[in-house]
């Protein structure tokens, strides 16, 4: 009997499968799907790859409940796009069994295994850190923090021998205590706030860790909640945002940062001081702008992924079992 294998997708890019596979298939699929007002019905090679009816045949096979019908055609796609490329060797498998990967990423070699336009699947434990509800948290920190420590401290009572006045006093004290409990200063958190806001708004960001010892190493994709199976919040409800369980991750290397890349100096005073010079410069000098926004580079590359991080568009993230 084959081996059965059943996928939990929590998130495919649909876009970019489409992509892949019209060019591996060379638009042979492009025409299969006709939307019928609340209908779609699906033909041809595809029909009978799925659900086992002719291909030839002039019937189609339809289905009202469009979107479970997408999701089990995607589902499909995924599977073919995978064991195409697999099969052409442009998947390389990341576990954390591949020593031989981590020694090169140690080297600061990791090109050796592994190019920047190589598809990768990894087996791995996964962080999901979304920076909306971060931001959502940030903005409430201080009254979230009181909140939950009224509601953890509520039900203190004071010893029984206290008098009158040590009663007043020692609940005097507990309100302080409550009060002084998860509190940031506020400019603290409007700093956080403005670079939250500024870099980070909405982003949804997946890290995978293939290999535990090297925490470090990490691949790190943006993710589009477009592509998400369920609203991210339920997904965290599910799973939380760090799973104890691996998880096998579909993507595509962006950019594989040298060991020793750092085109700028990275520390936050001297950037945001080179482009308060160049800004003066071009205004005295009534030049293009262009090394203003060379500075301004320097500001998102201190916030972008550096060494010893891998940058990488995720396509699929699911279990199987």
């Amino acid at each position: 009997m084959d081996e059965v294998i059943i996928r939990d997708f929590i998130y495919l890019d649909t876009d970019t499968l489409g992509s892949i596979i019209s060019q591996l298939e060379k638009g042979l699929i492009k025409d299969l799907i006709e939307e019928k007002g609340d209908q779609k019905e699906i033909s041809g090679e595809l029909k009978a790859a799925i659900f086992g009816i002719g291909g030839k045949g002039t019937t189609g096979y339809l289905k009202k409940d469009v979107e479970t019908e997408t999701k089990i055609l995607h589902d499909y796609i995924y599977d073919r796009v995978k064991n195409k490329l697999e099969k052409a060797n442009k998947v390389v498998f990341i576990d954390e069994n591949q020593k031989n990967i981590l020694q090169n990423w140690k080297d600061g070699k990791l090109i050796k295994s592994i190019h920047e336009t190589s598809f990768v699947l990894i087996s791995a434990q996964i962080i999901l850190d979304d920076y909306a509800n971060f931001q959502e948290i940030a903005e409430k920190f201080n009254e979230i923090g009181n909140a939950m420590s009224y509601l953890s401290a509520g039900n203190v009572q004071p010893p029984d021998n206290l008098t009158k006045k040590e009663r007043k006093k020692w609940e005097r004290e507990k309100e302080k205590k409550i009060k002084e409990t998860m509190k940031l200063d506020p400019k603290m958190l409007n700093s956080i706030l403005t670079v939250i806001k500024q870099f980070f708004r909405n982003k949804l960001v997946v890290k995978v860790t293939p290999f535990p010892e090297e925490p470090y190493f990490r691949f790190v994709g943006d993710i589009k909640e477009d592509y998400l199976r369920d609203p991210i919040k339920s997904i965290v409800l599910k799973y939380g945002t760090a799973p104890a369980s691996n998880w096998y991750i579909f993507g595509r290397i962006s950019y594989i940062l040298p060991k020793n890349y750092e085109k700028t100096d990275s520390k936050p005073n001297n950037v945001f001081l080179n482009i308060d010079e160049e800004i003066k410069s071009n205004l005295q000098m009534e030049i293009p702008m262009d090394e203003v926004f060379n500075a301004l580079r320097g500001v998102d590359q201190f916030f972008s992924p550096k060494f010893p991080y891998v940058t990488f568009t995720p396509i699929a993230i699911y279990r199987e079992g």
